[in-house]
């Protein structure tokens, strides 16, 4: 009877440390760059509040592509302003064109649709899946991060003041890291798994 018990409890430890590893998910998808602040791609990505969690980016957005303008080195149409997700300038023809906003073109704004973000970076919006606002991070960069302290679904968009005009998009890889002690109550379990069948055998 003390051995099933063991063996139940042991059992129970590793299912429930398979459930916390469970958190680790992934989602790949593409953001267009016409997707900004006002209608970001909605993945409906589930994040658990504070988990760690990697972010893999790549692509290009054009965020002048769409348009006819003035003033780009003389060239009347053609203007592009490239960058990639985290907002640096691959390619850049429209030095004539007045950022943010070319007065009297209002196809030509190009800015920040968050503060202190840069011109076509790579934002995730968190929307709680309660009561409260959505938070906002920088992405683009990659690497590593930690999720707000609320459970929240993802959006992701690329932040310009004017997406209209945008061609191109981003890709993105969002990774949960699992919790080591989640790891390690799992080890324990098998452990103890592993002890009881040998006393069972002997």
């Amino acid at each position: 009877m003390r051995n099933l018990t063991l063996f139940a409890v042991a059992t129970l430890a590793g299912v429930c440390a398979l459930g916390s590893v469970a958190v680790a998910d992934s989602i790949t998808t593409s953001v267009p760059g016409l997707d900004g602040l006002g209608n970001p791609l909605a993945t409906g990505f589930f994040m658990p509040a504070s988990v760690s969690y990697t972010a893999t980016t790549g692509g290009t957005v054009d965020l002048l592509a769409g348009g006819n303008y003035t003033g780009c080195n003389g060239m009347p149409y053609g203007c592009s302003y490239v960058t990639d997700p985290d907002g640096t300038i691959v390619y850049n023809n429209s030095q004539g064109v007045a950022f943010p906003g070319n007065p009297g073109d209002s196809n030509t704004i190009i800015g920040s649709a968050i503060t202190d973000y840069p011109y076509g970076a790579l934002i995730a919006e968190f929307v709680p899946t309660g009561a409260g606002s959505p938070t906002y991070e920088d992405i683009g960069p990659g690497g590593s991060f930690t999720a707000p302290g609320f459970d929240s679904t993802v959006s992701l968009f690329v932040d310009d003041t004017n997406n209209s005009d945008n061609t191109g998009a981003y890709t993105v890889t969002l990774d949960y890291i699992p919790e080591p002690l989640s790891l390690s109550l799992f080890g324990v379990g098998l452990a103890g798994m592993t002890i009881i069948r040998r006393r069972r055998a002997g």
